[in-house]
């Protein structure tokens, strides 16, 4: 059984009531740029909403999904003209709704749950995301509480966040731990979405906030491999 280091992150939970939405677990596929950075903003601003994260090619995305479990992808329709993307998605993330972000709307399409204009406006956007899920958008609704959860990395994760932050690229990465360049990249992209960052700076830094990567008190360098972590 793989080892893994538990790290705290924020989760938010909905206790039982009537008419009390639940929180979506909301993921983008598209191009990054000023759209995806709105969609980001809009989703944040929502408590009832959870944002997973930004992808913008195909293998990341489908990884996302088994990672994450969100509730609705939102593809960008310039992303995915031929809606090849939307359609692999009811194999790889068969519960999760997908929403198209679209310039144009046609009728309907396999795979796409809804499409929302680009030109829609956020409360629109909003709208389409709690409608998949069945519930009214939370106008006027407390945000939920608070609640602690913990993301689990594997020790061969953790084995390449620590030489990341030693500076090696890919290629002595993959040398040091007698791994192909490819599977280090393919670690790396987990590691990445667990948590939610975008490169390895931002990695290694989440690494040293959570104590993953433990720091010399003599020169403030990595000193080694994690010594905990707490089987499954």
């Amino acid at each position: 059984m793989s080892n893994v280091v538990e790290l705290p992150v924020a989760s938010r939970r909905v206790e039982a009531g009537d008419r009390v939405p639940r929180v979506l677990r909301v993921a983008y596929f598209g191009r990054l740029d000023l759209v995806a950075r709105g969609v980001e903003a809009v989703v944040t601003a929502d408590p009832w909403l959870c944002w997973l994260g930004q992808v913008q090619d195909e293998e990341p995305l489908h990884l996302l999904a088994s990672v994450s479990f969100p509730d609705v992808l939102i593809v960008e329709q310039a992303a995915d003209p031929g809606y090849s993307v939307c359609r692999s998605l009811r194999v790889s993330a068969p519960r999760a709704s997908v929403v198209v972000l679209a310039d144009r709307v046609p009728g309907t399409v396999p795979g796409v749950d809804r499409f929302v204009a680009l030109s829609a406006g956020a409360l629109r956007l909003v709208g389409a995301l709690h409608a998949c899920a069945g519930q009214e958008f939370a106008t006027g609704v407390p945000g939920p509480p608070q609640e602690e959860r913990s993301v689990a990395l594997t020790d061969r994760e953790v084995e390449v966040l620590s030489l990341m932050s030693a500076g090696n690229r890919t290629e002595a990465i993959a040398a040091a731990l007698s791994i192909s360049p490819n599977t280090v990249k393919k670690r790396a992209h987990r590691l990445f979405l667990k948590l939610q960052v975008r490169d390895r700076a931002h990695a290694v830094a989440k690494g040293y906030e959570y104590g993953v990567l433990p720091v010399s008190p003599r020169r403030g360098l990595p000193s080694g491999a994690p010594s905990r972590s707490i089987g499954l």
